[in-house]
């Protein structure tokens, strides 16, 4: 396994447009709402090798959900979970109940806007949810489980766009709120990235910890060049589940890390993928899984529309689309300590400050990219003037209606030998 191959000239060039300054970069920024800010709450290149320009994380105080092992949909959830719950692995929005006794509601600050506001569209998509009847799971037949099934299209920006969503989760989350583990104390660890795309988040983690050895694997090739690559990072270009199966020990991580893959995976490729990564793990070592719910909430009709329609081509493909509430379903619960799980609502729209632009141009470029998958399911002609149409609209209905996302949180440790 050899570091990162050196990458042709167009890539190079391509690659040109993760400094901040260029065109496309400054494209990606300029619909942030317009409101003064100081020069060092700017957001910095988290690739940069600059151990001090670390994205700055911004005054927004959006409430934070601690969880164990409920299964119920994240906008209903106040309660911490039961660590033994029944197998939902057809969870549904839940029907009306009998009218139990009323809780009171949590506290939130007055002197938080924001979460005011995210409070309040989460009883209105409490009221108005409707539930995914229509999306029906079912049996997908793979004849080779370790080949990718692609839902996206491919982008030659896609190198660019995996390092703003890097930015973008350094954003949005604090690396207290992600990871459990003290890597300040993992001296010669080892540490694994699935699905690492750009490579990003490997480079960071190599930096700010020089003793540790970080590996990254992805199907792509859309490392940057290796002199950009720390000593201590190994980024490797190859198919994900047949890497995990053949190019490490076993017991061999101290720390393995998955996010956003859900709609890379299948559904039996992710619960491949993490069969494979709990064997790689030592005894008392830490697997990480962070995943959004496919379900946005607190929508307009048109995002609505747009939102089932990638869900359904999405169940068809094979994925999971309910991957996200379940996380706790792919952890060996006999073999396993410490498991802990929580969700992180998240502004989409201009309604959400700077953070929640990032997110709705990621999510919209998601939309965009599957339209070829959608179009294809639903037997008709690609029409992109009307897909910009609907975007258009989905714009004006995310601040309307303060759409919100679920991002899930997974952290739990392998049962050390006694």
């Amino acid at each position: 396994m050899g570091q990162s191959k050196v990458i042709d000239s167009d890539k190079n060039a391509r690659r040109q447009s993760w400094i901040p300054g260029s065109p496309l970069f400054s494209s990606l920024f300029s619909s942030s709402p317009p409101m003064k800010k100081p020069n060092d709450s700017s957001v910095h290149r988290s690739h940069s090798l600059n151990e001090h320009t670390n994205a700055q994380r911004p005054a927004l105080a959006i409430r934070q959900h601690s969880l164990n092992m409920d299964r119920t949909p994240p906008p209903l959830r106040s309660k911490s979970y039961a660590a033994s719950c029944s197998d939902t692995k057809d969870d549904k929005r839940p029907q009306s109940q009998p009218q139990q006794p009323q809780q009171p509601r949590p506290c939130i600050k007055k002197s938080s806007t924001l979460a005011n506001i995210l409070y309040k569209a989460k009883q209105r998509h409490h009221r108005r949810s409707l539930t995914l009847d229509s999306v029906i799971e079912k049996d997908v037949e793979e004849t080779d489980l370790h080949e990718p099934v692609r839902l996206l299209d491919k982008d030659e920006y896609e190198a660019d766009k995996s390092q703003l969503k890097n930015d973008f989760m350094n954003l949005a989350f604090t690396e207290e709120f992600r990871s459990t583990v003290n890597f300040a104390k993992l001296k010669q660890g080892r540490i694994l990235d699935v699905g690492c795309g750009s490579g990003a988040w490997c480079i960071d983690m190599a930096l700010k910890y020089p003793n540790i050895q970080v590996i990254g694997i992805d199907n792509e090739d859309w490392f940057p060049e290796e002199a950009c690559i720390p000593p201590n990072c190994q980024l490797i270009h190859g198919n994900i589940l047949s890497g995990l199966q053949s190019h490490f020990d076993l017991n061999s991580f101290d720390f393995i890390h998955i996010r956003l893959m859900a709609l890379v995976l299948t559904a039996t490729q992710y619960d491949l993928a993490t069969r494979y990564c709990w064997h790689l793990l030592k005894p008392g070592a830490t697997l990480e899984l962070l995943e959004m719910d496919t379900e946005m909430c607190s929508t307009g009709p048109v995002t609505k529309k747009l939102n089932h329609d990638v869900m359904a081509v999405a169940n068809d493909y094979g994925f999971r689309i309910n991957l996200a509430p379940s996380l706790a379903d792919y952890v060996p619960l006999d073999d396993c300590l410490n498991l802990q799980q929580k969700y992180q609502s998240l502004p989409m729209g201009l309604w959400g400050g700077r953070l929640g632009v990032l997110f709705r141009d990621d999510l919209l470029d998601t939309l965009r990219r599957c339209q070829t998958s959608v179009c294809r399911y639903y037997s008709r002609a690609k029409n992109d003037k009307a897909f910009a149409a609907d975007v258009s609209l989905a714009c004006r209905e995310m601040g309307q209606y303060h759409t919100y996302a679920n991002f899930h949180f997974l952290t739990v440790n392998k049962r050390p030998i006694m």
